[in-house]
Protein backbone atom coordinates (compact mmCIF):
# COMPACT_ATOMS: atom_id res chain seq x y z
CA UNK A 1 0.00 0.00 0.00
CA UNK A 2 0.64 3.48 0.59
CA UNK A 3 3.69 2.39 3.02
CA UNK A 4 5.40 0.34 0.20
CA UNK A 5 5.35 3.67 -2.17
CA UNK A 6 6.42 5.96 0.69
CA UNK A 7 9.57 3.30 0.67
CA UNK A 8 10.10 3.40 -2.51
CA UNK A 9 10.37 7.01 -2.90
CA UNK A 10 12.45 7.15 -0.05
CA UNK A 11 15.34 4.64 -1.14
CA UNK A 12 15.08 6.70 -4.48
CA UNK A 13 16.26 10.00 -2.98
CA UNK A 14 19.26 8.52 -1.17
CA UNK A 15 20.71 7.38 -4.23
CA UNK A 16 23.53 4.71 -4.13
CA UNK A 17 22.59 2.24 -1.04
CA UNK A 18 25.64 0.68 0.13
CA UNK A 19 23.70 -1.98 2.94
CA UNK A 20 19.84 -2.57 3.56
CA UNK A 21 19.12 -4.04 6.74
CA UNK A 22 15.94 -5.31 6.41
CA UNK A 23 14.88 -6.41 10.65
CA UNK A 24 11.28 -6.90 9.95
CA UNK A 25 10.94 -9.93 7.55
CA UNK A 26 7.34 -7.68 6.51
CA UNK A 27 6.75 -8.22 2.66
CA UNK A 28 6.64 -4.75 2.14
CA UNK A 29 10.13 -4.36 3.93
CA UNK A 30 11.63 -6.79 1.63
CA UNK A 31 10.39 -5.40 -1.66
CA UNK A 32 11.42 -1.70 -0.70
CA UNK A 33 14.91 -3.29 0.64
CA UNK A 34 14.95 -5.07 -2.90
CA UNK A 35 13.88 -0.98 -4.56
CA UNK A 36 16.82 0.15 -3.22
CA UNK A 37 19.43 -2.04 -4.84
CA UNK A 38 21.69 -2.10 -2.20
CA UNK A 39 25.14 -3.67 -2.71
CA UNK A 40 24.01 -5.65 0.14
CA UNK A 41 20.87 -6.36 1.90
CA UNK A 42 21.11 -7.95 4.87
CA UNK A 43 17.91 -9.78 7.01
CA UNK A 44 16.27 -12.73 8.11
CA UNK A 45 14.87 -15.29 5.72
CA UNK A 46 11.69 -15.84 7.72
CA UNK A 47 8.01 -16.98 6.10
CA UNK A 48 9.79 -17.36 3.24
CA UNK A 49 10.52 -13.66 2.76
CA UNK A 50 14.31 -13.77 1.92
CA UNK A 51 14.24 -12.95 -1.39
CA UNK A 52 16.48 -10.54 -2.52
CA UNK A 53 18.92 -10.69 0.37
CA UNK A 54 22.60 -10.95 -0.42
CA UNK A 55 23.22 -12.02 3.39
CA UNK A 56 20.30 -14.08 4.32
CA UNK A 57 20.32 -15.28 8.01
CA UNK A 58 18.66 -18.24 9.67
CA UNK A 59 16.03 -16.33 12.54
CA UNK A 60 15.97 -17.78 16.36
CA UNK A 61 13.79 -20.25 16.53
CA UNK A 62 11.60 -18.27 18.80
CA UNK A 63 11.39 -15.33 16.16
CA UNK A 64 7.95 -13.84 15.09
CA UNK A 65 6.09 -16.62 17.23
CA UNK A 66 4.31 -15.77 20.49
CA UNK A 67 6.04 -17.33 23.92
CA UNK A 68 3.34 -19.82 24.79
CA UNK A 69 4.53 -21.28 21.24
CA UNK A 70 8.51 -21.11 21.72
CA UNK A 71 10.24 -24.37 21.23
CA UNK A 72 10.93 -26.21 24.42
CA UNK A 73 14.56 -24.88 25.52
CA UNK A 74 14.77 -21.59 23.23
CA UNK A 75 16.75 -19.26 24.41
CA UNK A 76 14.59 -16.37 24.84
CA UNK A 77 15.98 -12.40 23.86
CA UNK A 78 14.69 -8.75 23.33
CA UNK A 79 13.88 -7.93 20.50
CA UNK A 80 17.03 -5.75 19.93
CA UNK A 81 19.31 -8.38 21.29
CA UNK A 82 17.87 -10.20 18.09
CA UNK A 83 18.55 -7.28 15.29
CA UNK A 84 22.13 -7.27 16.84
CA UNK A 85 22.44 -10.85 15.90
CA UNK A 86 21.26 -10.59 12.72
CA UNK A 87 24.60 -8.02 12.12
CA UNK A 88 26.60 -10.62 13.96
CA UNK A 89 25.68 -12.53 11.69
CA UNK A 90 26.52 -10.51 8.69
CA UNK A 91 29.81 -9.32 10.40
CA UNK A 92 28.46 -6.47 11.69
CA UNK A 93 30.07 -6.07 15.64
CA UNK A 94 26.67 -4.92 16.81
CA UNK A 95 25.97 -5.35 20.60
CA UNK A 96 22.55 -4.39 22.55
CA UNK A 97 23.03 -2.09 25.41
CA UNK A 98 20.47 -1.67 28.39
CA UNK A 99 18.81 1.92 28.44
CA UNK A 100 19.42 3.54 31.55
CA UNK A 101 16.93 6.41 33.13
CA UNK A 102 17.87 9.42 35.29
CA UNK A 103 15.13 10.42 36.94
CA UNK A 104 14.49 13.64 38.35
CA UNK A 105 13.82 14.69 41.89
CA UNK A 106 10.48 15.31 41.87
CA UNK A 107 9.81 11.94 39.78
CA UNK A 108 11.82 10.21 42.64
CA UNK A 109 9.70 11.91 45.59
CA UNK A 110 6.54 11.11 43.52
CA UNK A 111 8.02 7.39 43.28
CA UNK A 112 8.26 7.18 46.70
CA UNK A 113 5.31 8.73 47.80
CA UNK A 114 3.18 6.16 45.48
CA UNK A 115 4.98 3.79 46.56
CA UNK A 116 4.79 4.25 50.52
CA UNK A 117 7.39 1.64 51.33
CA UNK A 118 10.20 1.16 53.80
CA UNK A 119 12.77 2.89 51.85
CA UNK A 120 14.77 -0.39 51.49
CA UNK A 121 12.04 -2.98 50.75
CA UNK A 122 12.71 -4.47 47.48
CA UNK A 123 10.35 -3.19 44.48
CA UNK A 124 9.44 -5.47 41.39
CA UNK A 125 8.06 -4.00 38.15
CA UNK A 126 6.08 -5.86 36.14
CA UNK A 127 5.83 -4.12 32.82
CA UNK A 128 3.17 -6.93 30.62
CA UNK A 129 2.31 -4.96 27.90
CA UNK A 130 4.00 -5.80 24.42
CA UNK A 131 2.71 -6.54 20.80
CA UNK A 132 -0.13 -9.29 21.37
CA UNK A 133 2.27 -12.46 20.08
CA UNK A 134 5.31 -11.46 22.59
CA UNK A 135 2.68 -11.38 25.23
CA UNK A 136 2.98 -13.97 28.64
CA UNK A 137 -0.83 -15.08 29.85
CA UNK A 138 -2.09 -13.08 32.67
CA UNK A 139 -2.03 -15.96 34.90
CA UNK A 140 2.03 -16.41 33.86
CA UNK A 141 2.24 -12.71 35.08
CA UNK A 142 0.35 -12.81 38.31
CA UNK A 143 2.22 -16.12 38.98
CA UNK A 144 5.78 -14.36 38.68
CA UNK A 145 4.22 -10.99 40.81
CA UNK A 146 2.75 -13.88 43.90
CA UNK A 147 6.66 -15.35 43.53
CA UNK A 148 8.91 -12.31 43.57
CA UNK A 149 6.14 -10.55 46.65
CA UNK A 150 6.94 -14.06 48.53
CA UNK A 151 10.28 -15.37 47.40
CA UNK A 152 11.42 -11.18 47.81
CA UNK A 153 9.57 -9.97 50.30
CA UNK A 154 8.98 -7.44 47.60
CA UNK A 155 5.91 -4.61 46.51
CA UNK A 156 4.94 -5.40 43.10
CA UNK A 157 4.56 -2.93 41.22
CA UNK A 158 2.84 -3.13 37.58
CA UNK A 159 3.63 -0.89 35.20
CA UNK A 160 2.25 0.17 31.59
CA UNK A 161 0.90 2.90 29.24
CA UNK A 162 -2.83 4.01 29.19
CA UNK A 163 -4.02 1.84 26.78
CA UNK A 164 -2.78 -1.21 28.75
CA UNK A 165 -5.41 -1.36 31.01
CA UNK A 166 -6.70 -4.76 29.31
CA UNK A 167 -3.60 -6.17 29.59
CA UNK A 168 -3.01 -5.14 33.25
CA UNK A 169 -6.22 -5.59 35.07
CA UNK A 170 -6.72 -9.84 34.30
CA UNK A 171 -3.12 -9.88 36.02
CA UNK A 172 -4.04 -7.86 38.97
CA UNK A 173 -6.81 -9.55 39.35
CA UNK A 174 -5.21 -13.55 39.20
CA UNK A 175 -2.30 -12.17 41.74
CA UNK A 176 -2.95 -13.30 45.81
CA UNK A 177 -0.76 -10.61 46.41
CA UNK A 178 -2.35 -7.10 45.79
CA UNK A 179 0.47 -4.88 43.30
CA UNK A 180 0.15 -1.17 43.30
CA UNK A 181 -0.54 -0.18 39.62
CA UNK A 182 1.03 2.28 37.76
CA UNK A 183 -0.45 1.26 34.67
CA UNK A 184 -1.38 4.90 32.79
CA UNK A 185 -0.89 6.81 35.91
CA UNK A 186 2.39 7.92 35.66
CA UNK A 187 5.66 9.11 33.53
CA UNK A 188 8.44 7.92 32.18
CA UNK A 189 10.36 8.93 35.19
CA UNK A 190 8.62 8.41 38.10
Amino acid sequence: GSRMGNGKRAVAKLGQIDVAVVFDCTLTSMLVAAAADALAAIGYDSCNRGFGLTHPASPPSCWNLPVCAYPEGSAVCTQAESWCALLRQAGIDAYATRPKLHPFDEDRAWAAEFLGRPPRQTVVALHPGAEASYRWLADRWAALGDAAAQEFDAQVVVTGGPADGPVVQPIVERMSTRPRVAAGRTTLGQ
